[in-house]
């Protein structure tokens, strides 16, 4: 797996690990400044609860079969990548020609056992979700065939960790009829206007496993989900991100529909009864999605219209840089 140029410029160009040393690429081998391993990270989307801005740590692991002196072991990093990157051991290349494995995976756990062989490293998510929580996302990279002499950029190894878990993005618009309604004449109580705030008690997803294993020996790294009994996720409302049909001085727009916006990141699976949950009182709205295939490294846009009945489209496109394109989904 070699790197695209267009995701060296989005990590920059911060070296990490020492600022002392050459970044020749005619090392020789021994363990000096000029064989330090130098790391430069990032993530692979614009997006998510891990990004490139957000990203403080991550594990490394090299293997080398010529020397076990230069193999290395779940080696934490941490750091930033507008400022340097620093391994918790000081690594060395032994030659530069010789050819590595390289694992990298996000956030770091002190007791992980991760090799190019590992197949069932546990990840899980959380049943309520916060927006500023990053150890619900989980990102990976590796590089089966490293070669420093011909891989290294700037003297560095550039590490764009990827998403392995399925994003979902749950938008809610209501039907401009909802716009004059009162709770009350949706089936609950009070007199408020429906749509002058954000107005669900509680929204979320029945119908996944929460826990599964990451397989880094495949082709591409993949989660899958454990078998198990299904739980509810909990979504959160997107920061700020609630549309209200009333102007700034409170009055109603015409044709103007309210919105709100949910997202939260489940384990990839067969969710063979997805089931969208939106409450509001006394009244619940519910959409079934019939069955909806989650992969890893994909967002999907639940996309809800409450009118007389709810209806729902759904996209899929790849969670990665520069990636807009839609594809079909099963549902």
């Amino acid at each position: 797996m070699k790197i695209h140029k267009s995701i060296v410029a989005m990590m920059g160009m911060a070296l990490g690990l020492t600022s002392c040393g050459s970044d020749s690429n005619d090392q020789t081998g021994g363990n000096d400044s000029s064989n330090i391993v130098r790391i430069n990270a990032g993530v692979n989307s614009t997006k998510g609860n891990l990004t490139t801005e957000n990203l403080t740590n991550f594990g490394i692991s090299i293997t080398n079969s010529k020397s076990e002196d230069h193999t290395y072991a779940n080696v934490q990093v941490t750091g930033s990548n507008s400022t340097t990157w620093t391994a918790g051991t000081t690594m060395y290349w032994r030659q530069n020609t010789d050819e590595v494995a390289i694992v990298a995976y996000s956030p770091y756990k002190a007791n992980a056992d991760i090799t190019l062989e590992t197949t069932d490293y546990a990840v899980s998510v959380t049943a309520e979700q916060e927006e500023a929580d990053t150890s619900i996302d989980f990102l990976a990279w590796k590089d089966e065939h490293y070669v420093p002499k011909t891989d290294l950029v700037n003297g560095a190894v550039q590490i764009p960790l990827a998403h392995t878990l399925s994003r979902i993005d749950v938008d809610i618009t209501f039907s401009t009829e909802y716009n004059t309604m009162t709770l009350e004449e949706i089936g609950d109580s009070g007199s408020e206007i429906v749509t002058a705030e954000n107005p669900f008690d509680n929204v979320y997803i029945s119908g996944t496993v929460l826990s599964g294993k990451c397989d880094f020996s495949a082709e591409t790294i993949t989660v899958t989900a454990d078998e198990g009994e299904a739980e509810n996720v909990y979504p959160y409302e997107i920061a700020d991100s609630y549309e209200s049909p009333l102007d700034e001085s409170g009055e109603m727009q015409t044709g103007v529909a309210a919105k709100a916006h949910y997202q939260c990141i489940l384990v990839p699976q067969e969710a063979e009864d997805f089931t969208v949950y939106m409450i509001i009182g006394e009244k619940t709205f519910k959409w079934e999605s019939g069955g909806l295939e989650l992969l890893g490294g994909k967002i999907y846009t639940v996309s809800l219209l409450i009118g007389g009945e709810t209806q729902a489209g759904v996209s899929v496109k790849s969670w990665s840089a520069g990636s807009e394109t839609d594809i079909e989904a099963n549902i």
